[in-house]
């Protein structure tokens, strides 16, 4: 009689961890599938082409600006964003505005038809500077390796 009830209890316990995985999973997709809507991809693109430009792996980067490297990749998958301050050490360590970083982590804008002009010279300019830091970070990584 015993023996039975640890088997249901065990069965139940299944059953349970089995939901709770299942919510985890749904969790973790509701995440993937909400991150375009609060700039998440966005940032966690342009950081990982950053980071690329820069000859640096994630354990590079995440050792150079005290953050776990588990977190940088989360952050360049868009499954989390960094704090402000972890922003701030990102920036510094790359040698990118930190307001830069910020700005990336703001939604995208929609562009309506009555939009008006400088909304989009605005979005232009920003990613404008987002390409000059990309290619100034492979400069840098070029000249250090041809330094070696």
């Amino acid at each position: 009689m015993r023996r039975q009830t640890n088997l249901r209890y065990r069965g139940v316990i299944k059953q349970a961890n089995l939901g709770i995985t299942m919510s985890v999973l749904q969790t973790t997709e509701y995440r993937r599938k909400a991150a375009p809507e609060v700039g998440k991809n966005r940032f966690g693109s342009v950081l990982h082409r950053l980071r690329e430009a820069g000859g640096w792996s994630l354990r590079d980067l995440a050792k150079m600006a005290d953050v776990p490297a588990s977190s940088l990749s989360h952050y360049e998958r868009g499954l989390q964003m960094p704090r402000r301050d972890v922003l701030q050490r990102l920036g510094d360590r790359m040698g990118v505005p930190a307001d830069l970083l910020i700005w990336l982590t703001f939604p995208e804008p929609v562009f309506r038809k009555d939009s008006p002009p400088f909304v989009k010279d605005v979005e232009r300019i920003m990613m404008d500077q987002v390409e000059v830091f990309v290619q100034a970070l492979r400069e840098e990584r070029e000249e250090r390796e041809s330094k070696r």
